[in-house]
This record gives C-alpha cells, structure tokens and sequence, in this order.
C-alpha cells in the first residue's frame, strides 16, 4: 500500500466524489463533515491513528457521501479499490455478503 501525506485543512476526497480507494489513517486525524439541506455544513466526527475512511464508498461502488478534511498534518495507507477487491475476492464469498449488507444499513442511516 503508498502512502498519502496531508496537511492540515487539506481536502482528502469531497462528498460526491467517485471513490478509488480507502485510507488507513497513520498520523494525524481527519474530520467528516457533510451538506445539509438547507446548505449548511454538519461535521460528523473527527478520526485518528488506526480508523478507516472511505471504506463505505469503495466497498458500496458509490460516490463519497461526506466529504473528508484533514485536521491535522499526517499521512495515511492509501487501500486501493482494485486491491480491496482481489482481498474480497480471496476471501469467503459469505462474508462479503455480510460486509455489503452492514454498509447499506448504515449508509441509509446517515
């Protein structure tokens, strides 16, 4: 896996972008934030060392639905989407089933 240095208050991806990858945050944190209806911006959460973002839109083959601010400098482990898939793939078929379908429960929560 690279890795993908940010600065702080750099955009890593913006909701409605399409989704090549995930990112295992190393250093630093990331907030989430996403647009509301009437055009304000609502933050979601702030995320550190160890979390995962992105990881929705890649495994759902859907357009980011929030979109993700560096909050600090730091560096993250870029999961391309194609090597995701070959790990899918190589997996069992059943929990892949259970993956996609906790994915979609939680994306139309939020």
């Amino acid at each position: 896996m690279d890795k993908r240095y940010f600065c702080d208050r750099e955009i890593i991806f913006s909701e409605g972008d399409k989704s090549s990858g995930a990112y295992i945050i190393q250093e630093g944190s990331v907030s989430l934030s996403k647009k509301t209806g009437n055009g304000f911006v609502k933050d979601i959460a702030v995320l550190g060392a160890g979390k995962i973002i992105g990881e929705v839109s890649m495994i759902t083959n859907q357009q980011h639905s929030v979109t993700a601010t560096a909050h600090s400098d730091g560096h993250a482990l870029v999961l391309e989407k194609e090597d995701f898939t070959k790990r899918l793939k190589n997996s069992d078929r059943v929990l892949g089933l259970i993956l996609e379908s906790v994915i979609d429960r939680l994306r139309t929560t939020y």
